[in-house]
This record gives C-alpha cells, sequence and structure tokens, in this order.
C-alpha cells in the first residue's frame, strides 16, 4: 500500500510503498502557511494568525488590523503574555526596522527568544544561536529548526507552533497556531478574533513606539 506522512515539524515527506520501501525527502511549509494536524493528517495549512512588516513599514497584525511604522528601532512583535498557564512554550520575538533606501522601512535583523535560549537572524551577516554564528540548515535549542529556503529567505520554526520568515527583501512573517489564540502580547496583537482591539489603548491609541523593546533601546 502506497502511504505518505509528514514528520511533526513539516520538514521531511516520507512515503512508503512495497517497490520502495520508506523513502523521505525534504518538504516544509512556505512563508504563509504553519505545519498543524487536521483530522489525523499533518500537513501545510494556511496561516491564521499570521503577523507581517512589508517593505516600507506596512505592518499587519494576526487578526488582520493595519498601521505602518515610521520610525526606525526595536519592536516587540509577540510573545507569550505572561502571567498565563504554561499551555504553550514561552517565545518573544523582537524586529529591528531600519530605513533603506531613503524612508523605506525594513527589517535588518530579528531575534527570538526560546526558554532555553536566543536566535538572531541578520539580513547580511547570517544566523546566530545564543551568541555563536551557525551553518544551515541546523536543529537549535529545543524543538526549533532553522533553514534557509530555494529563494535565500530564513525561516524559523518551533514545534510547538511559532515561525518566523525573513525575506531577502526585508518582509518579516510572525506565524503562530490557533492555540495561540488570546494568549499572546505585543504589536502583532492578541489573535482572538478581533482586530478593532489590536490598534487601540486606553485612550483610543496605540502608536507603534508603544512597542519599542525597552532593553534594545538607546
Amino acid at each position: 500500500v502506497n502511504t505518505s506522512l509528514m514528520t511533526s515539524d513539516c520538514q521531511e515527506l516520507c512515503c512508503c510503498s512495497s517497490r520502495t520501501g520508506l523513502t523521505c525527502h525534504a518538504a516544509g511549509c512556505p512563508s504563509g502557511q504553519v505545519c498543524e494536524l487536521q483530522g489525523g493528517v499533518r500537513s501545510c495549512q494556511p496561516a491564521r494568525g499570521l503577523c507581517s512588516i512589508s517593505v516600507g513599514g506596512n505592518f499587519t497584525t494576526f487578526d488582520g488590523a493595519h498601521s505602518v511604522i515610521s520610525s526606525p528601532g526595536v519592536y516587540e512583535l509577540s510573545s507569550r503574555c505572561p502571567g498565563l498557564q504554561e499551555t504553550v512554550p514561552w517565545y518573544r520575538v523582537v524586529a529591528d526596522v531600519q530605513s533603506c533606501h531613503g524612508n523605506d522601512k525594513v527589517v535588518d535583523k530579528f531575534h527570538i527568544f526560546f526558554q532555553d535560549g536566543i536566535v538572531t537572524v541578520t539580513q547580511n551577516k547570517g544566523v546566530w544561536v545564543n551568541g555563536l554564528r551557525v551553518d544551515l540548515p541546523a536543529q537549535v535549542l529545543t524543538s526549533v529548526s532553522v533553514r534557509r529556503m530555494p529563494d535565500g529567505s530564513v525561516l524559523i520554526h518551533q514545534k510547538a507552533g511559532v515561525q518566523v520568515w525573513l525575506g531577502t527583501d526585508g518582509q518579516l512573517n510572525v506565524m503562530v497556531g490557533d492555540d495561540h489564540a488570546a494568549m499572546v502580547c505585543g504589536a502583532c496583537g492578541n489573535f482572538d478574533g478581533d482586530q478593532t482591539n489590536d490598534m487601540l489603548d486606553s485612550e483610543g491609541k496605540k502608536p507603534m513606539e508603544k512597542w519599542e523593546a525597552q532593553d534594545f533601546s538607546p
């Protein structure tokens, strides 16, 4: 019987047939899709929790609210909210937005923190794990993979459901699974299905400057 299945992180597709036995080849989910289990079958599905910074600083939250990053800086994009039960592992994504070609804002590098370490991805200086440069592809920390896509972009994938993708043009995508809904904080919003509360604070305003990362600020 010919059967096929994805590995737990969708990085490989394995096929079993009476003629060739078990064979596996590289797979992986493209940007904008996440590895999820549906109906007992693991596959790449369109990410419902997708937050992005596109060229020019155009910003879209998990729930689809839109804003513009007008000033260069290091911003808190997303993390598991403090004080919640640990149903999903803690993480934190911080993006360094810089000016390029005049006023265009692009992501120059980003840091993603996990409980046991930090991964830094830069546009031109490679990937660093806990301060050490690594060659790609690599399995790092606990259940985290980092690989370079055929188009030159870099994808970090945590098996718990967080993915971060940096394109060669400076676009950044942060993707989380459905189990992160209403459990996340940061500029990307809380992923509760209501975009009207993503760009508001108690005074009805939420400038991106509110989300500047304090530990990276001058």
